[in-house]
C-alpha cells in the first residue's frame, strides 16, 4: 500500500511538472511543430527519475524465497533521431544503484549473495505521437537488455532481456532547449520458455516466461540539434 501511495504521488508531481512546463512554453517564442515540420533532427537528453521494484519469486535447492531490488532514483542519457513529425528513434541507456532484499526462506549458505546490485538498461525502439503546438506528447517502446551487476560477490554480472513501454510528452520551451517527463514499466524476462507441438492438422507453438517488473517517472532536459 506504501508504495502504490508513492507512486500516485510521483506520477502526481510528473502531472504538475508536465503543467507548469506546458505554461511556460505557452508564454516564450519556440519552434511550433504544427506544420509537421521538426527544425531540428537530434535531441540529446538526460533524465532522472525514481523507480520502483516488485519483488520476485525464487526456487533453489528445495527452499524458496522474494528478491526485491529496493526501489531508488535512476538516470540516464540518451538520444532521440527525428524520422518524421510523428516518429522519433531512440537509443537508451539508465542505471540504478540499489540494494538487493533477499527474504524469507532462501538458505543461510547463500548468504553472500550481493547486498548492492546495480541495474542497466540498454535499450533501442521508438516514440510516436501527435505534436500540439510546442507540445509533443508520445508513447514510446524499446526493447535491448538488462545487465544485473552485483559488488562484491562471487556471482557475475547477469543480461536479460528488456522491454519497456511507456508514455509521456515533450516541451519545445526553446530553439534549442527542450524539457522531458515520462512515465514507464521496465519489464526484464528473468526466466523464458516454450514449445512446439505437431499433429495431423498443423503445429502450433507457445512462449511463456517470467519477468521482474518496475515502474518508474522521471523528467530531463534536452538539446536539439
Amino acid at each position: 500500500m506504501v508504495r502504490r501511495i508513492t507512486a500516485l504521488v510521483g506520477l502526481g508531481l510528473v502531472l504538475l511538472t508536465a503543467t507548469a512546463a506546458a505554461q511556460y512554453g505557452r508564454t516564450r517564442q519556440a519552434p511550433s511543430h504544427s506544420s509537421g515540420i521538426l527544425e531540428h533532427k537530434v535531441e540529446i537528453f538526460g533524465i532522472g527519475g525514481y523507480s520502483w521494484t516488485t519483488a520476485y519469486d525464487v526456487y533453489y535447492r528445495g527452499y524458496s524465497g522474494r528478491f526485491d531490488i529496493k526501489s531508488s532514483g535512476f538516470w540516464g542519457v540518451g538520444l532521440d533521431v527525428i524520422m518524421h513529425s510523428q516518429a522519433q528513434l531512440e537509443l537508451l541507456y539508465t542505471r540504478q544503484d540499489s540494494r538487493l532484499d533477499v527474504r524469507a526462506g532462501w538458505p543461510p549458505e547463500d548468504d553472500d549473495l550481493p547486498d548492492e546490485v546495480a541495474v542497466e538498461y540498454y535499450q533501442i525502439g521508438g516514440l510516436g505521437g501527435v505534436p500540439q503546438g510546442n507540445i509533443f506528447p508520445f508513447g514510446s517502446f524499446t526493447l535491448g537488455a538488462t545487465r544485473y551487476v552485483p559488488k562484491e560477490s562471487r556471482y557475475g554480472d547477469q543480461w536479460k532481456f528488456s522491454i519497456i513501454p511507456g508514455l509521456g510528452a515533450k516541451f519545445y520551451v526553446h530553439e534549442r532547449f527542450g524539457l522531458r517527463v515520462q512515465g514507464r514499466l521496465p519489464i526484464t524476462f528473468v526466466t523464458a520458455g516454450g514449445g512446439l507441438w505437431c499433429g495431423g492438422y498443423g503445429c502450433s507453438a507457445s512462449v511463456g516466461g517470467s519477468g521482474l517488473l518496475q515502474i518508474d517517472v522521471s523528467a530531463g532536459f534536452m538539446i536539439l540539434l
